[in-house]
């Protein structure tokens, strides 16, 4: 505590600070708020779970907020994603639903747990859970959304080739709100519409994509069923194309005045 004439000019404190945000944000005004969890853990209810057996230790809805969390913080793959649970306090164990062991304690999925919940999971249903709660949250970017196809590392299709995954990702946070496979012996555009028609449902978006998704199809789906926009690039191989974009653009679109 710094004095001057009496009275308080200074005073410097050590703790966390993101337990002491709350009250300045209030005071300047800030809109910010934190994500609803327990309205993502009511949505996993509607889940099955696929799991056999009796006495399991944790609730599918729990393991799959820690997955989604993880997985948000980073983590890819079964191991690491038990490790980056790991590091959770007993607090943020508690409200991601875990509950008490016979010591009375809070403690993460393992890594086999996160498999076998998993591996037996409706995973379209769970991306739509997922996208939808997003949206709920009034996250204003995830109408930017970026679609691109990448290859899944570490993965095996039954002919040993790796599998490949065209997805739609939010801009700035990077958050994948759905992802469909790409059909062996085929491409990213015949998957473009089935992405887009299983996006959660928003006033507004604009897609972008590269030159591979330049296709009137595409653009239809985009505009005439969602209602959004899109930005696609346009590349040499399609001639056609890009010679009259060329010619338009050389043309003056819009008497002046």
């Amino acid at each position: 505590m710094a004095e001057l004439d009496g009275e308080w000019v200074a005073l410097a404190c050590f703790s966390a600070a993101a337990w002491h945000l709350k009250a300045r944000e209030k005071w300047l005004g800030c809109p910010w708020r934190a994500p609803d969890l327990e309205s993502l853990l009511d949505r996993f209810d509607e889940l099955r779970d696929g799991r056999g057996g009796h006495g399991l230790r944790h609730r599918q809805p729990f393991v799959l907020a820690c997955a989604a969390v993880a997985v948000m913080m980073g983590a890819g793959g079964y191991q690491a994603l038990e490790d980056t649970c790991r590091k959770f306090t007993q607090r943020q164990l508690r409200a991601l639903g875990c509950q008490r062991d016979r010591d009375d304690n809070y403690a993460p999925p393992s890594d086999s747990t996160f498999y076998r919940v998993l591996r037996k999971l409706d995973t379209q249903r769970f991306d739509r859970i997922v996208g939808d709660w997003l949206l709920a949250q009034e996250i204003s970017v995830v109408v930017r959304l970026a679609v691109d196809g990448k290859t899944l590392r570490g993965s095996t299709r039954t002919d040993g080739k790796p599998l490949q995954l065209l997805s739609a990702v939010t801009h700035r946070l990077r958050l994948t709100l759905a992802q469909v496979p790409i059909e062996d012996k085929s491409n990213e555009i015949p998957a473009y519409p089935r992405l887009i028609r299983d996006l959660p449902q928003v006033d507004y978006a604009l897609v972008t994509a590269d030159a591979m998704h330049c296709q009137q199809e595409s653009a239809r789906i985009t505009t005439q069923e969602r209602g959004w926009d899109y930005l696609f690039g346009l590349k040499g191989n399609q001639s056609g194309i890009l010679d009259r974009a060329q010619r338009l653009l050389e043309q003056q679109a819009f008497p002046p005045g």
